[in-house]
């Protein structure tokens, strides 16, 4: 991957953002970026594929252009309630009586096989436990002899009728994909910065969870819950659309919370509006009772893996961590130390911003990790990045 460009694509629900970079002495160089509006996708689910690939083009042609790159294969990063992640034990014999990196792919192939239905692409599978006969080990057991290697696997995976959709969307608009990832598991590989940490990456429309237990991720999730509630909120509790609506959340974002009690009536007006003048205390209602909603049921869905695994701390990004409330209320009601978390130490200003946190997972992944080679199919891409790992 030295010397070579690399484009990543985080295909959001509000936006598409494109980041073009390179990687050079082991160091990733964001060198552009381009950024539209989100066509065609809707809380994760595609609903337009030729719309969702037009914007992606559109965000492609502005990072290349102001990178000054020739155009290239992507690297797309996709959330949403069609990503299935799950962990699964494949078990085999190891071929020479001690287990290789060779035996270990085989009981993640044995995994995915038992895990995985048929018609879902692969896209990610991370080894997480082992045991050799029947002892557990905290590492890979690499030239140990033994008669049975088991491995537990966090396999993510998409159906592959949508992954062709996408791809056949993107080909017909001259682009071609050079793989795809799950913005949660590549979000939190350059966030996490501890063996056990609750990564929380909440956008517009998604918010992705990622437990890491061990350096490894134990559980993986893209929920259809976002900042778009709280913005839908207030337009339908002011009367004004969602741009207005919008821009009134970030307003409210920069206000000093001790500000509820006192009577404060906030000038909420835009171009076209003239009667918006907003008590504090009533706009203050309307965000903070959907925040808590929001982290409440982000609290009850990973609840029962935190019982198991634990976590020494919550890790919040994306465009919606910067409501100062959200943090507040993860304290509170996850009960663990909340950390704003960037993307990428020493990047840039303009491109460490915590909504392009999935973007820069992407580059980085991408960086790391051997281009997916489409003619040998989703499954044998996938090993030749497990041998690279491994």
């Amino acid at each position: 991957m030295a010397g070579k460009y690399i484009l990543g694509v985080d295909i959001g629900t509000s936006a598409v953002k494109v980041l073009a970079a390179t990687k050079h002495n082991g160091r990733t160089n964001v060198l552009g970026s381009g950024t539209v509006a989100g066509a065609g996708l809707v809380k994760g689910a595609v609903t337009d594929a030729a719309a969702l690939a037009a914007a992606v083009r559109e965000a492609v042609d502005c990072a290349v252009m102001v990178a000054e790159i020739p155009l290239g294969p992507v690297h797309l990063g996709i959330g949403g309630i069609d990503l299935t992640s799950q962990n699964g034990i494949g078990s085999v014999s190891p071929s020479a009586g001690m287990a290789t990196g060779a035996d270990i792919e085989r009981a993640c192939r044995a995994a995915t096989i038992v895990t995985v239905p048929d018609d879902h692409r692969i896209l990610h599978v991370m080894p997480i436990a082992y045991w050799l006969d029947g002892q557990p080990l905290t590492e890979a057991p690499l030239g140990k002899s033994g008669k049975r290697l088991e491995v537990e696997a966090h396999i993510v995976s998409l159906p592959g009728a949508l992954v062709a959709e996408i791809t056949a969307a993107l080909e017909a608009r001259g682009l071609e994909t050079a793989d795809i990832f799950a913005n949660v598991v590549v979000g939190a590989a350059v966030t996490a910065d501890s063996a056990s940490c609750l990564v929380i990456d909440i956008g517009a429309g998604l918010t992705d969870l990622a437990l890491h237990c061990g350096g490894k991720p134990v559980l993986t999730a893209s929920l259809p819950l976002g900042g778009d509630y709280i913005t839908g909120d207030i337009m339908h509790g002011l009367g004004i659309d969602r741009l207005h609506a919008e821009e009134i959340k970030r307003y409210y974002a920069k206000l000093d919370r001790d500000l509820c009690g006192r009577g404060l009536v906030l000038d909420c007006n835009d171009f076209g509006t003239t009667d918006k003048q907003v008590d504090y205390d009533f706009l203050h209602k309307i965000v903070e009772s959907r925040v808590e909603e929001i982290v409440s049921l982000l609290h009850a869905y990973v609840e029962p893996a935190l019982s198991r695994y634990g976590a020494d701390k919550v890790l919040l990004t994306g465009g919606t961590s910067l409501l100062p409330s959200v943090g507040e209320w993860t304290e509170k009601i996850f009960a663990l130390p909340v950390k704003l978390a960037r993307p990428g130490a020493g990047l840039a200003a303009e491109y460490s911003h915590p909504a392009n946190t999935a973007c820069y997972g992407l580059v980085e992944y991408a960086a790391r990790l051997a281009p997916c080679e489409q003619a040998g199919g989703p499954v044998k891409s996938f090993f030749r990045k497990l041998k690279k790992l491994l």
